[in-house]
């Protein structure tokens, strides 16, 4: 199918049914503090996980090489959010935000968070919550000799992960790789973890961690699969007492790196592209990973009580030393004002405490952002929604209590979104108008029809810029 017949199906699926979660109350019984556990996957277009939507319900059509068959079936027991956003287009102002419920041009969109801006650990800490920030930081990554500034000095009782952006996902002997993407150590805590401390996952990757990332029968550690086991390890200390996870995958972002192992696991992989195969396996290999978390939460008897947030950080990367771009049905790429840089996975499951499963799939379209993570999973852990959040406590929405758009208005910097209408500058074209309903893939500026829209969306952008101009403490 090619974006515009994609286009017509997602036209008319959106024009007729703009919500399809029933508009009935759920009535859930109270239950203890839930575990929370936030999935970060890096660059992954919409595309590329296979919630088991499709054109026919208003959702781009997974690509054919996509391969997630426990996050389908976590959609499918779940409610998946069809028009969910990042924050930014752009991976820190988006990490910051998941992690805040704010804004990020609070703090300038840079990965400079002042310190009397609370995160989420901060606030569930009181609550008796133990919290783990495992994976991919990329927050005052430059001020790695400041432990204020890491996860330890965040409210996170341990981290495991790197600072920076980007890393090998390979295990080397020094600070550097061929791609020139390590940059920096992996920590356990404030230090550099030692090789043991590294040497988690199970057989054959333990034995063959200096294997050959080309032979299916000899792979060499990796930094996805280490990112699991931490979790899970997290979850075996912690499973008898509430807990937070933040798991922030780096999969799929650059370096395009994943043994042989997993890539031969992709249908059709012969077929495709090489670049489409390596990066379908880098997430695969998260989906592997998510399915033994819900394993040990099963093992635990606890998944019914846990909270799962599964996001993506921003849209994938356009150009081709960025791994290529897959085929995606949204305009524009990561870093783009278009839908492309902002469309992003987004997947909530909570069995006791969301509307159980229905015949139909159960999904929610009012748009949403990563600043409603951090209301919606304090209010999950029965706590008072703090005054100053730019996010929204999505829960009463997910569970049909509210049939209203959760947000007068979304915003990005000088974009922002309305009900059906987007709009933003752009230094060539002037102002933008599309109406997202009619129009998904952004083909048509309808600014020139639609001057009231205009002034109107022009004033939402004002007072926004005017709104965010200081960070809330």
């Amino acid at each position: 199918m090619n974006r515009l017949q994609h286009l017509s199906h997602l036209t008319a699926v959106l024009v007729a049914t703009y919500v399809v979660v029933p508009h009935c109350a759920f009535a859930r019984a109270e239950t203890t503090k839930p575990n929370i556990i936030v999935v970060v996957v890096d660059d992954v277009h919409v595309t590329q996980v296979d919630t088991g939507l499709g054109s026919k319900d208003g959702y781009p059509e997974p690509l054919p090489v996509t391969k997630t068959p426990t996050l389908r079936a976590l959609a499918q027991s779940g409610i998946t959010m069809t028009t969910g956003y990042s924050a930014n287009p752009m991976c820190w102002p988006s990490r910051g935000s998941i992690i805040t419920g704010l804004y990020p041009r609070r703090w300038g969109d840079s990965t400079k968070i002042p310190q009397g801006i609370k995160w989420a650990p901060e606030y569930l800490k009181p609550l008796g919550y133990k919290s783990a920030c495992i994976g991919k930081w990329h927050l005052n990554w430059d001020d790695k000799s400041v432990d204020a500034f890491k996860p330890l000095g965040r409210g996170f009782d341990e981290f495991f992960g790197f600072l920076a952006g980007a890393h090998s996902y390979y295990l080397l002997n020094d600070d550097s790789s061929a791609t020139g993407k390590k940059q920096g150590p992996i920590f356990n805590g404030h230090k550099p973890a030692s090789v043991d401390a590294l040497l988690r996952t199970l057989p054959p990757y333990r034995e063959a961690y200096r294997g050959d990332p080309n032979d299916p029968n000899t792979p060499p550690w990796y930094l996805t699969q280490e990112l699991t086991t931490q979790a899970c390890d997290f979850i075996d200390r912690h499973h008898e007492e509430p807990f937070f996870i933040y798991l922030a995958y780096n999969a799929r972002h650059t370096p395009g790196e994943v043994p042989a192992y997993f890539s031969k696991d992709i249908d059709g992989h012969s077929e495709n592209s090489g670049v489409k195969v390596t990066q379908a396996a880098m997430v695969h290999v998260v989906d592997l990973g998510m399915q033994e978390v819900l394993s040990k939460l099963e093992r635990y008897d606890i998944k019914e009580d846990t909270l799962i947030i599964f996001v993506g950080d921003n849209g994938g990367p356009a150009n081709a030393n960025r791994n290529d771009t897959p085929e995606q049905v949204f305009n524009g790429a990561k870093g783009s004002q278009y839908e492309g840089g902002k469309r992003v996975p987004f997947i909530v499951s909570w069995p006791n405490g969301l509307p159980p499963n229905s015949t139909k799939q159960l999904t929610y379209s009012f748009p949403v952002m990563h600043i409603d993570i951090v209301p919606t999973i304090l209010a999950a852990a029965g706590m008072d929604i703090p005054a100053g959040l730019d996010g929204t406590n999505l829960l009463p929405y997910l569970r049909g209590e509210k049939n209203s758009d959760p947000h007068v208005s979304l915003h990005w910097n000088s974009t922002a979104r309305k009900g059906k209408w987007k709009f933003f500058y752009d230094a060539e074209k002037g102002n933008m108008l599309f109406d997202l309903v009619a129009d998904p893939l952004e083909q048509k500026n309808v600014v020139a029809k639609h001057p009231e829209i205009e002034k109107e969306m022009v004033s939402l952008v004002s007072k926004y810029f005017e709104d965010t101009k200081t960070a809330k403490r």
